[in-house]
């Protein structure tokens, strides 16, 4: 049922605009109570969100053919910036009861049911807040040459250094910053193009152990035969174009472990104002601070 305009309305109930402002609200509730309205719920307001990504890289490559064939390097300088928050504005909507005319038989009145709740401006309530920025860095030298056509030797050697800060931490552990590094290797040997072999081994650090073992070092080692390029092989071919056997054994490590509330397991973490763990030594009745008026001091 559409109200009438604000004049028109005004005359039948005996008010003026200046004495009813939230007659113009077009919200409407149920009769004798308020209750959910679905049209004054979607229009009452609205949410806004903001999210903003900011990448940034420069690599940098060289060849040192000069010094050697096969033999070059490159340096890599990472970062990111992200950012998002949200918020909403709304207000509360006037909510009448349509009750029909006793003066009027054509017309109707209208009570507000919701005088002390209802609003006309809008309200701010802010949202979840995320800053954050990644650093990350690595310098790499890598070989890769081939001797005689049967002697494939490749190497590489890289180290790298990542950086994580959160922007809107909510203790003291979280806002320090993710830190790791690590030194990694490979060397790699294939004859022909059929017998492989390879080698690696990282050196990696993490600011989430201890002193004496926030590094470790974790090699893994692997073999391969490349079937289908035997001679003996030509023969099926043209039913399995390729076939490689593979075996390969290594070690390697995980700092991702618990809440990132729990960053450092080998610190201990007293909270003097937790209840849930409390202990009473001697007597079970709390004694007055001025028992202990100073250090070495009897007690009175």
């Amino acid at each position: 049922m559409p109200i009438p305009s604000a004049s028109r309305l005004s005359s039948r109930i005996g008010l003026t605009q200046c004495e009813a402002p939230a007659v113009r609200q077009r919200l409407r509730g149920s009769d004798g109570a308020v209750f959910t309205n679905p049209y004054a719920a979607m229009v009452s307001g609205f949410q806004q969100y903001n999210t903003s990504t900011l990448n940034v890289q420069l690599e940098l490559k060289q060849d040192f053919n000069f010094v050697t064939p096969g033999l070059s390097a490159r340096v890599m300088v990472y970062t990111k910036r992200y950012s998002n928050f949200s918020l909403s504005r709304q207000y509360s909507p006037f909510y009448y009861a349509a009750n029909p005319s006793v003066d009027d038989p054509n017309g109707y009145t209208l009570s507000l049911l919701n005088e002390k709740v209802g609003t006309e401006y809008l309200s701010y309530r802010p949202g979840e807040k995320l800053v954050n920025t990644t650093t990350y860095a690595e310098a790499a030298i890598n070989y890769n040459r081939v001797f005689n056509k049967v002697h494939n030797i490749g190497g590489l050697l890289i180290g790298i250094r990542r950086n994580y800060l959160n922007g809107n931490s909510s203790d003291l552990q979280q806002s320090l910053p993710f830190r790791n590094q690590g030194l990694s290797g490979r060397f790699t040997y294939g004859y022909d193009d059929r017998y492989m072999l390879e080698g690696n081994f990282g050196y990696n650090g993490s600011e989430r152990f201890a002193r004496k073992n926030r590094f470790g070092f974790f090699p893994s080692v692997g073999v391969a035969w490349n079937v289908s390029s035997e001679d003996f092989f030509s023969a099926f071919s043209s039913t399995i174009t390729r076939l490689k056997l593979r075996a390969t054994y290594g070690l390697v490590g995980n700092d991702q472990i618990g809440r990132a509330e729990d960053r450092f397991f080998y610190l201990s973490n007293v909270n003097l104002n937790d209840g849930n763990f409390q202990s009473w030594f001697g007597r079970t009745t709390a004694i007055p601070a001025r028992a202990y008026p100073s250090p070495g001091t009897p007690m009175s």
